[in-house]
């Protein structure tokens, strides 16, 4: 919800909405962890999902290497205690237009808006942080707020850049799985294994 807040212009009607939902929902999850009664609780992406972490059952302090079975029945706990969560677009979950959200490219740390440096290098003239890709993180916004897949087109209205060869050269190393060739590449919320 902090990417929908960071993209959605003050003035709109759902703005209030918004700030008020991520303040519910960081006071419901409290921290990342939480001490109950003795046994920690890891809260994971899906806020219904919680995981009982088998070390502090068995263990006074949690190791400092996992062994490999170890390692299985955390995998194997996770997987059954844990389905896959369908997160819907925020942008649809709170009937917002896709063209009603700030375009440009964001910086990670300050939310601010980034300046081209050169044409491959943008930076942040408030925390003057330089990112690596900043349009993967503006793909991510992409897929947390409209959709789980982008075009080139799509990118180049979302950051406001005019140039197709930097979005293509940006898009290759963003780590996203691509289907389709040229003009009928896409983009999906896949990271490439």
């Amino acid at each position: 919800m902090s990417r929908l807040k960071k993209r959605l212009p003050e003035n709109h009607p759902k703005y209030v909405e918004v700030c008020q939902d991520l303040y519910n929902y960081s006071m419901r999850l409290g921290a990342e962890e939480r001490v109950d009664q003795g046994i920690r609780s890891v809260c994971f992406t899906n806020p219904n999902a919680v995981f009982q972490n088998i070390l502090l059952r068995k263990h006074e302090e949690p190791p400092q290497v996992l062994s490999n079975d170890l390692m299985q029945e955390i995998i194997s706990t996770l997987q059954s205690q844990n389905p896959p969560s369908t997160l819907k677009p925020l942008c649809q979950q709170y009937s917002i237009r896709t063209k009603d959200l700030k375009k440009g490219l964001f910086c990670s740390d300050c939310h601010f808006h980034l300046l081209e440096k050169s044409s491959r290098m943008y930076y942040c003239p408030n925390c003057m942080n330089i990112p690596d890709n900043p349009f993967a993180d503006a793909m991510t916004d992409w897929f947390f707020l409209v959709g789980p897949s982008i075009t080139n087109g799509e990118l180049k209205a979302f950051t406001n850049i005019t140039t197709s060869s930097i979005i293509r050269y940006f898009m290759k190393r963003s780590g996203y799985v691509k289907t389709g060739n040229t003009r009928n590449s896409v983009y999906h919320c896949e990271l490439k294994t």
